[in-house]
């Protein structure tokens, strides 16, 4: 028989090891339920974030607040960095959605950009009157008004730089330093009825060291109305060279054809999407003129040689024999080896095979008033006189002053066809900018090597 005292110490423990049991069994409990409560949802507080914006700014999720939610009703910050939220297009005015997304949960908020197109001087600074054949409605960059529309400089050397004297730019200045996110600028111009397929020309140039892409780095706009209605002018496409001029400017044209200008009052503008931009000389409208994509950039003291397949030749008549057999195409050159005389011959190459209502042309550009001499290089077995088979024009006016020459020479027996003779068209006075230069056969054909342009001191009668 077991002691009462003994038993009583053996119960007491039993009651002790169960209740041990039970406190055990009791926690596991709650531990199992605590492990059932999952991540629901988040939550989005945009008391402090940034919802509006004016046009150009960048956007941001500053003061953004984001919660965790869980099953069992408790909560947690996420940090924005843990997050996945989404940029939106900060380009165009209007209202966006702004994603957020957190372990496969996703929120929504929106944000609106306020349109904010400053104003644009209302002085027209050109007043397109009509078709002209022979020169281009200009425009200046440094007439621009930037200061209405609030242009920020992005360099304090501000936007108007004056060009060295070995650059070719006209008025000597050009826009610069406008690389800012968010500027808006432009200019208004006036036309006296609708003109379609108008080429408007950008002049520019770039200092980077790579091509720049244009419509990475601007957005342009003919008659901007709203974010539904921009007219924007597509850049797509369009690239800017970089300088590779060591004393000067490599100035390009961008080409932007097919526009529409209505009549009445108009404005192109610019909207700069970044900091890698042009440098911008002037804007040139080609109303019923055709846009030669031939330059020849003439300084104070230089020779410059442009071989005639270098010209536009849009225009070229080939004779019927030399299409035949060399499958020309229209405005193709066929370009002829020369097999005598070949260290006279520039590039050892020369034109040849094209004939009567054949036009070649150029645009002479200088960034000075010069005095320009010109010749053409030519040969021609028979008898040939320049001035009774060529006419020459500058800006739509016949040159008058051509050599009288006969450049007959060679032999055809010994297969000599390339005895260049040089003949003088004359000696000009040009004004600062572009020149419409033009060379048009009205008689017989004849092989041309070049054409070469002096600039020389003194003047004879100017082009008027």
């Amino acid at each position: 028989m077991i002691k009462k005292g003994i038993a009583k110490v053996l119960f007491t423990s039993i009651i002790m090891m169960i209740a041990v049991m039970l406190v055990a069994c009791g926690g596991k409990e709650n531990t199992t339920e605590k492990e059932k409560s999952t991540f629901s949802s988040i939550v989005l507080d945009t008391t402090n974030a940034k919802t509006e914006y004016i046009y150009g700014e960048d956007f941001s999720t500053e003061g953004l607040k984001i919660t965790a939610k869980y099953s069992d009703g408790s909560t947690e910050n996420v940090a924005l960095a843990d997050a996945k939220i989404s940029t939106p297009n900060m380009d165009i005015p209007g209202t966006r959605n702004v994603t957020v997304t957190y372990l496969g949960k996703t929120e929504r908020y929106q944000i609106t950009i306020v349109e904010y197109f400053p104003a644009i001087s209302e002085e027209s600074l050109i007043d397109i009157t009509g078709v002209n054949e022979e020169v281009a409605y200009r425009v200046e960059t440094e007439d621009f008004n930037l200061e209405i529309s609030e242009t920020k400089s992005a360099s304090t050397e501000g936007f108007i730089k004056e060009a060295n004297s070995e650059s070719v730019t006209s008025g000597d200045k050009f826009l610069t330093n406008f690389g800012v996110k968010g500027n808006y600028f432009g200019f208004t111009f006036t036309s006296d009825q609708i003109y379609e397929n108008a080429i408007i020309v950008l002049r520019m140039s770039y200092d980077g060291e790579t091509s720049l892409d244009l419509d990475s780095s601007m957005r342009a706009y003919l008659n901007y109305k709203d974010a539904e209605e921009t007219n924007e002018v597509s850049l797509e496409g369009k690239q800017v060279n970089p300088n590779e001029v060591e004393d000067g400017i490599n100035w390009q044209d961008v080409v932007l054809r097919g526009i529409t200008i209505p009549e009445g009052t108009n404005t192109l503008t610019f909207r700069i999407t970044g900091e890698d931009v042009p440098n911008l000389d002037y804007i040139d409208f080609y109303i019923g003129k055709r846009y030669i994509s031939s330059f020849v950039e003439v300084t104070d003291g230089n020779n410059v040689t442009k071989e005639f397949e270098d010209f536009d030749t849009e225009k070229i008549v080939n004779r019927q024999d030399m299409i035949d057999a060399h499958g020309l195409q229209p405005g193709q050159v066929f370009i002829e080896p020369a097999t005598t005389n070949i260290d006279g011959t520039s590039k050892g190459t020369s034109a040849g095979g094209f004939t009567t209502g054949t036009e070649i042309s150029t645009t002479i550009r200088t960034a000075k008033d010069v005095t320009l001499k010109i010749y053409i290089s030519a040969a021609s077995v028979s008898d040939y006189r320049i001035t009774d088979e060529w006419e020459f024009y500058i800006d739509g006016i016949l040159l008058d002053k051509v050599e009288d020459t006969n450049i007959k020479d060679g032999d055809p027996g010994a297969m000599e066809y390339w005895q260049w003779k040089e003949v003088s068209l004359g000696e000009y006075d040009l004004t600062a900018g572009d020149h419409f230069f033009t060379a048009k056969i009205v008689g017989s054909h004849c092989n041309v090597d070049i054409f070469r342009f002096e600039v020389v001191e003194g003047t004879e009668q100017p082009i008027e």
